[in-house]
């Protein structure tokens, strides 16, 4: 069975973010839990700060990232890719606050601080090196 979360008082809401596949919640207090695997094959938790623009990470002490290395994300409930169609180097997840549901779309490469906040209203950019994949003119994801 899989929980929602439900929040008790529409002014309490925290943020909180979900699967793009199965929707689960990924929120633990400030952290959203993601499962990775870099490219020589080890595999983990990571726990992201929840907010948008925060790059703050929690990881196992054994584990070592190398600066510019790609790591894939992984839903910790369904084992789905959470990797973005619109560039490979993106991943995506749906986070829910106050202001509706929306989509968050964040850098796979270890160091590049990279976020958009993606609403009805357009795209919000987040970190030093967000102007590397979208066209702001066009308002589209580059390849």
């Amino acid at each position: 069975m899989i929980l929602k979360y439900k929040p008790q008082k529409p002014y309490d809401m925290k943020p909180y973010y979900l699967c793009p596949h199965c929707f689960s919640v990924l929120n633990i207090q400030d952290d959203v839990a993601l499962k990775f695997e870099k490219p020589n094959g080890i595999k983990g938790i990571v726990f992201l700060h929840s907010e948008v623009g925060n790059y703050q990470a929690r990881i196992n002490d054994s584990v070592d990232f190398e600066e510019s290395e790609k790591v894939d994300f992984y839903c910790p409930v369904c084992s789905e890719s959470l990797g973005a169609r619109e560039h490979d180097n993106l991943a995506k997840l749906v986070m829910k606050d106050l202001e509706g549901e929306h989509t968050i779309v964040f850098s796979k490469i270890y160091g590049e601080k990279c976020t958009y906040k993606i609403t009805e209203g357009g795209i919000e950019k987040f970190g030093e090196h967000s102007d590397a994949y979208i066209d702001f003119d066009n308002l589209t994801f580059m390849k």
